[in-house]
């Protein structure tokens, strides 16, 4: 192993002696050990940029010129006389988005937005999406995926809540490390060439370029509304221990290739020229070895500033826009000129960059740009494309299984974690002679058949020549198991300018869904949002400041830039449910109610709970979601994947989800948040989602949640037994934890977690352990002091029906630190922690065994 150290002012690095750049390695640039691939890859990047002009390097650091076409807004500038690639990126927390409308469209497979996907506690699955989203990125021509984003949920009413994985910073960071790990093995092989370098292949089987994902947004970004202006004011602390770990691992587990820069400020300073979050912590602090990326139209007041902070590139592009002032291209280059920048500064942002297109195979294995891109010429983007990579058989099957993992079974009947319950009403028997025509199964609501993906923003992947019009919807599912004789499906009517109401709107209603309930079996509720507009909110202008962001008609009600306003369904949705509610209490008193929720985040249910059957969260299931939406209802695989129209096997199946939301009764509950479109700064508490209610510090009376992280009912009751910790020296390969003999360089000393998990029902299925560490021996005494408990390892397994399998998790002392505000240190804490293996954060569910442990 090679290590390049911090060197003295002035200074030569002997290593890179050979090639004529040697000055950019100076006191303000520091790096971790590199291997000896890693050592030919920089010095190929430092003789690189030995060759280049100054005006070759700003092009390094900023956006390509502006285009018509969307898909130019993802390059950069060509190098031609160097021949080095341009960036080309592609957006994808759920899925790889293809970034033309012209008639080369190409469509790739949808998965379920991550909220979905962190309900399954499933890091292998995570992983091959990871994986499948890489190979449709490299499928599309691109060389970067701009996923996963990894932003906690600090309330549900955030509308990116469904881009991420949830409100716990270890959940995010294992969930968003095994989606980076996936992106950058897709298409890796066992070979290694000559040089001992691993040789990736695309679809046709050619050599290729290695996929980078990209970590966003870095950092402390939970809010829309105002995601432009709004400053994050937030403590050392808060900031380090809750904010910040979860970026760290995808560096020290996965090492990501590139961050994204969030658009707010913290303390003071937009992120895209935060010295304290670049330079000082993401570089210097954690050893972070790629570059970094701005997000669309982010800003920086200061081009000397961004450049002092090691921002580095400037998307999407840096001259001729009329969003805002650019900070580089023809500003940089003008500041170099003017002496405010000297040009031996940008020599080590400039160098990240060159490192990872040396590294991941741009500079070899990449698109021929000589033929398909030059410059004025961005629109031959799919010269490149392998069609073939795109929507495979299999990765449609992984679509739809990874939606029935993350589905949520709320309620039903009075079922409970740990008891069928006596009145139960899942799953539904396709067969059962009280469904027929006669008395079918009357579903309700806006989007009862017309499929949600999630919003339309930049995570909007296309599945299919209208949007999503192919993908399977919550009637569609219903109907593979009913046939279209015994379900039917009422939308509500909608006025002239397309906005729907309740079956029982005074106005818009549609009286003969009412006469349907009258006769029906079951009345089955689909709530949802209208998808959040990206480009019709992002075009307005904010009337009181000037801002662009205000929202226009239309641009919806969840989403990117779009927080909710309420936690409340919406008012047609409610109307829905109490139409079915007074058709129960009034002429159809067997009437069963169902109640489907597709959203990004946690609704609000008290007003209905006692008075309604069923209640599942769905979220957004991607393109097979309304299909995995029935198995799990009717607790069986179809027969065929209604996608694709590829046999599947027919079997028993259960829901396994659990919610990575805590659910409060009420929004009073919570922790204040901003949901209008003025607020310009909001103070970040230390505690929110389940380690606040831990520690009871809601304002009102009831200190309890409705549901706690990491509930979810199942088919099956699991009990837990024989609980052992020993302590074992384990390290990271290939992004698993792996047992070692004895300490080394990499190696560190863990608790080794097993527990027995026996499936106590009749349906295969899956059980989520969780270990959470107790801090009832902390020492602290600030403000904060620790949380009560909070989650540090989890563990899916997979039970055959009536089966034991040991549940193994590993913790490991360093995610376990707290941030000393008087040395600036993180910091161990040298006490007896206990140890609870639970399956929820729930204090008081019975499927828990404690202990102590010490390291």
């Amino acid at each position: 192993m090679f290590k390049i150290h911090k060197i003295l002012k002035g200074a030569l690095v002997v290593f890179l002696a050979s090639f004529a750049f040697v000055a950019c390695l100076d006191n303000k640039y520091v790096l971790e050990e590199y291997s000896e691939l890693e050592q030919y890859h920089l010095a190929r990047a430092a003789e690189l940029l030995g060759k280049m002009s100054v005006e070759q390097k700003v092009n390094q650091m900023s956006g390509g010129p502006k285009q018509q076409a969307v898909v130019s807004m993802m390059t950069q500038i060509y190098d031609a006389e160097l021949n080095i690639p341009s960036m080309v990126y592609c957006d994808g927390p759920r899925g790889a988005k293809a970034m033309t409308d012209d008639e080369n469209f190409s469509y790739t497979t949808v998965f379920p937005v991550s909220i979905n996907r962190a309900s399954s506690f499933d890091v292998e699955l995570e992983r091959k999406i990871g994986e499948v989203s890489g190979d449709e990125t490299r499928g599309l021509g691109n060389y970067v995926l701009l996923a996963p984003c990894i932003n906690q949920v600090v309330d549900p009413r955030w509308g990116r809540c469904q881009e991420t994985y949830g409100e716990d910073t270890y959940l995010l960071g294992e969930m968003g490390a095994a989606f980076v790990l996936g992106v950058q093995e897709s298409g890796k092989s066992d070979a290694v060439d000559s040089a001992g370098e691993t040789i990736y292949y695309d679809e046709k089987g050619n050599r290729s370029f290695r996929v980078q994902a990209l970590i966003k947004h870095y950092a402390v970004n939970s809010i829309e509304n105002t995601r432009r202006q709004i400053n994050a004011v937030i403590d050392q602390r808060t900031m380090r221990e809750v904010y910040l770990p979860h970026f760290k691992k995808s560096i020290d587990k996965a090492d990501v290739s590139a961050f994204m820069t969030a658009y707010n400020l913290v303390n003071g300073k937009y992120c895209s020229q935060n010295y304290d979050l670049l330079k000082g912590i993401l570089y210097d602090e954690w050893g972070f070895k790629g570059y970094t990326i701005t997000d669309w139209y982010a800003k920086s007041l200061n081009t000397v500033e961004s450049v002092e902070a090691h921002m580095g590139v400037e998307m999407p592009y840096s001259s001729g826009i009329e969003d805002g002032e650019p900070f580089y291209g023809p500003q940089l280059l003008n500041a170099i000129t003017s002496g405010a920048v000297a040009e031996e500064d940008i020599n080590p942002i400039v160098l990240r960059i060159l490192f990872r297109k040396s590294q991941y195979g741009m500079l070899d294995y990449g698109r021929d740009f000589s033929i398909t891109y030059t410059t004025g010429q961005e629109d031959s983007y799919h010269a490149y494309q392998v069609k073939s990579a795109l929507q495979k058989e299999e990765s449609i099957q992984l679509a739809l299984d990874a939606a029935r993992e993350g589905m949520v079974l709320i309620k039903d009947g009075d079922r409970t974690v740990n008891s069928t319950g006596t009145a139960t009403f899942l799953p539904l028997d396709k067969d059962d002679v009280t469904i027929t025509s006669a008395n079918p199964v009357v579903m309700l609501g806006q989007y009862a058949n017309i499929a949600r993906q999630g919003d339309i923003g930049s995570s909007n992947a296309i599945s299919s020549p209208m949007g999503d019009s192919l993908d399977t919807t919550p009637y569609q599912g219903f109907e593979a198991f009913l046939g279209n004789e015994r379900v039917e499906y009422y939308t509500g009517n909608k006025d002239s300018s397309g906005v729907y109401y309740a079956i029982t709107d005074s106005s818009h209603g549609q009286p003969e869904a009412v006469t349907a309930l009258n006769t029906a079996s079951w009345a089955v509720v689909v709530c949802s949002y209208i998808p959040a507009n990206l480009s019709s909110i992002e075009m307005g202008i904010d009337p009181l400041t000037g801002e662009m962001g205000a929202p226009l008609p239309g641009s919806g009600e969840e989403g990117e830039a779009m927080d909710r306003d309420s936690m409340a369904l919406m008012s047609r949705d409610l109307g829905n449910i109490q139409a079915a509610i007074a058709a129960k209490e009034g002429s159809n008193p067997n009437l069963k109610i169902m109640v489907l929720i597709e959203s990004g985040a946690p609704v609000l249910v008290e007003s209905y709970l006692d008075k309604v059957d069923v209640i599942v969260q769905a979220w957004y299931g991607g393109m097979c979601g309304g299909q995995a939406m029935a198995e799990l209802i009717f607790g069986e695989t179809y027969a065929i994947n209604l996608w694709s129209e590829v046999p599947q096997d027919v079997k028993a199946v259960s829901f396994a989800g659990k919610t990575p939301i805590t659910w409060p009764k009420s929004e009073a509950q919570l922790p204040s948040y901003p949901t209008g479109r003025t607020t310009k700064e909001y103070t970040y508490d230390y505690y929110h989602g389940y380690r606040w209610f831990d520690k009871g510090m809601s304002s009102t009376t009831d200190k309890t949640p409705r549901y706690w992280f990491g509930y979810g009912l199942s088919y099956n009751t699991y009990s837990y037994d024989n609980l052992n910790v020993s302590m074992v020296y384990a390290k990271y390969e290939d992004g698993r934890i792996v047992e070692v003999e004895s300490a080394d360089e990499d190696a560190v000393q863990m608790a080794r977690v097993t527990v027995d998990v026996t499936n106590n029902g009749s349906y295969d299925s899956s059980e989520s352990v969780m270990a959470f560490i107790g801090f009832e021996g902390t020492q602290v005494d600030d403000t904060y002091k620790r949380p009560v408990k909070q989650l540090f390892a989890f563990d899916r397994v997979t039970l055959a029906a009536g089966s034991t399998e040991t549940a193994t998790m590993y913790i490991n002392p360093d995610d376990m630190k707290y941030y000393d505000e008087a040395t600036g240190e993180m910091v161990f804490e040298d006490i007896e922690y206990s140890l609870i293996v639970a399956d929820s954060a729930d204090p008081d569910t019975q499927n828990k065994i404690e202990t102590t442990i010490t390291f």
